[in-house]
């Protein structure tokens, strides 16, 4: 930086370039804007104030140097940035054409069409991820071709949850070449990027490019593109999910009425509450299922349904189900073995393990606790959460019960 507070008795002043801004420059603050990398790539120069230039001023106009720095560094890159900007608006208008679709395939198929093309792929797929199978699926053509779920570069991103650039796929050590044996294309790089669903962590899909047209691997920019475009996938993919599980509660709502209908003409207390225990129990996707009903005199909750088990009793206040007969709680642990409330001795005796567990209470018309229904694991291998949803259709049943 320079301070030159009297240009004519400066002997670097020169009148045929320092006075361009003004007719005749008699004080003047020179200082430069750095690249990062050290190189000088513009001069900022205030002239003529009315007192003379000090430190103040030479510190406020580095600041401005600093900023005027980042600023010419992104004019520099106006060509990239516009082609970037370019392919936002591309994403933008297809995802909202995505967005409002309901069916997964179609939605499917637009990104893959708009990120191949953006980034230049031979080829463009979609893996669908099926944990309850243990399973990765693809279309290619006619043909559906599945590959076990850690399989491959595909089975390393949904481990992972991270993308991966591979830029030489012979080389790669997580690299199944299966597929393409089966189909006899030649993959040589790929670019392959995790998608989301409902906000969480859980990869749902995997997104694809295979083969760069124009180049023999595919960019940091590439990357950035396909990742956007997954983003929505997500988005798309959750509105097929949401819709699909409107339609489930409306199942769900039909089968809980007819169960109703069913037990309407029964009498006996224990065929009622069998008849919704089943029934919740197979809604729910939950191994076993038990209702207890509170005896006050003993302070105890007995188990009038249980299936799978021996009737018990427990005190109220003790485990999951008593406490939840003591607070009137609704309950929704995924590992019970991570909560202090939960009784393991059943589990013990039994020879049963217990995972998840929900719990709600059963009211009477005066409020009061009077029971409470309880599943236990739910999913084919007992190893899902229940979910929120779960609590609803189980407050359902506990309603009627």
């Amino acid at each position: 930086s320079i301070i030159c507070n009297n240009t004519s008795e400066n002997s670097h002043y020169d009148s045929s370039v320092d006075d361009t801004i003004v007719q005749k420059t008699r004080n003047m603050l020179c200082v430069p804007v750095i690249h990062q990398d050290g190189s000088l790539c513009a001069v900022i120069q205030l002239c003529n104030k009315a007192d003379n230039f000090n430190q103040n001023d030479e510190f406020l106009t580095t600041v401005v140097s600093s900023l005027m720095r980042i600023v010419l560094q992104h004019l520099q890159q106006k060509e990239i940035l516009s082609s970037k900007v370019e392919q936002c608006n591309q994403l933008l208008q297809i995802s909202k054409a995505t967005a409002s679709h309901l069916d997964t395939r179609k939605v499917v198929q637009s990104i893959l069409d708009s990120v191949k093309q953006l980034v230049h792929a031979e080829r463009a797929s979609f893996f669908h991820v099926d944990y309850e199978n243990e399973e990765l699926s693809t279309t290619i053509g006619s043909d559906t071709f599945k590959i076990p779920l850690q399989s491959g570069i595909v089975g390393r991103v949904v481990i992972t949850a991270c993308s991966i650039n591979v830029v030489n796929t012979a080389q790669n050590p997580f690299w199944d070449s299966s597929v393409d044996k089966k189909t006899g294309y030649h993959t040589k790089c790929m670019l392959t990027v995790p998608v989301f669903s409902d906000n969480s962590h859980r990869v749902a899909g995997v997104i694809q490019m295979i083969n760069k047209i124009d180049q023999d691997c595919f960019s940091q920019d590439d990357l950035e593109v396909v990742e956007s475009f997954a983003h929505f996938a997500g988005i798309s993919l959750n509105n097929s999910k949401v819709h699909g599980s409107s339609l489930t509660k409306e199942k769900n709502a039909l089968q809980l009425l007819d169960t109703f209908k069913k037990l309407s003409s029964s009498l006996r207390l224990d065929d009622v509450l069998a008849g919704i225990t089943k029934q919740a129990r197979k809604l729910l996707h939950a191994d076993r299922g038990t209702v207890f009903l509170v005896d006050n005199e003993k302070g105890e909750l007995w188990s009038t349904i249980i299936e799978g088990m021996e009737p018990i009793r427990v005190p109220i206040g003790k485990g999951i189900s008593g406490y939840v007969a003591k607070t009137g709680e609704t309950v929704n642990i995924p590992d019970v073995y991570n909560d202090k409330r939960f009784y393991s001795q059943i589990d013990k005796q039994s020879g049963y393990h217990t995972k998840s567990i929900l719990c709600v209470p059963i009211f009477n018309s005066k409020n009061s606790v009077i029971g409470v229904a309880q599943m236990i694991n739910k999913g084919k291998r007992m190893d899902e959460s229940f979910t929120h949803e779960d609590e609803n259709l189980l407050q359902a049943f506990a309603k009627d019960a």
